[in-house]
């Protein structure tokens, strides 16, 4: 009785350890995963500042500045073609 039972015992070790091991690699992906994105977000964030810090930007909002002007007939009464922006 005792060579019935080993190889099933063997068995279930095998796959326990096969599962143990897609579990730890799983987790070691995710960790990769994680990391790399927190790198890229930093990243990211820092490229995003640096371009809106840039001398072609204005830093003074304009919106009020430009929204007495009506763009109505130039988006709807001019050929695609020569409207630039």
């Amino acid at each position: 009785m005792d060579g019935d039972v080993t190889p099933k015992l063997s068995l279930e070790n095998a796959r326990r350890s096969a599962k143990a091991s897609r579990v730890s690699v799983a987790f070691f992906i995710l960790l990769f995963t994680v990391n790399l994105f927190a790198q890229f977000e930093t990243k990211l964030a820092d490229w995003k500042v640096a371009i809106l810090n840039e001398e072609g930007f204005s830093k003074v909002e304009q919106k009020d500045r430009i929204s007495k002007y009506n763009f109505a007939p130039l988006w709807t009464q001019t050929e695609n073609s020569s409207v630039f922006g």
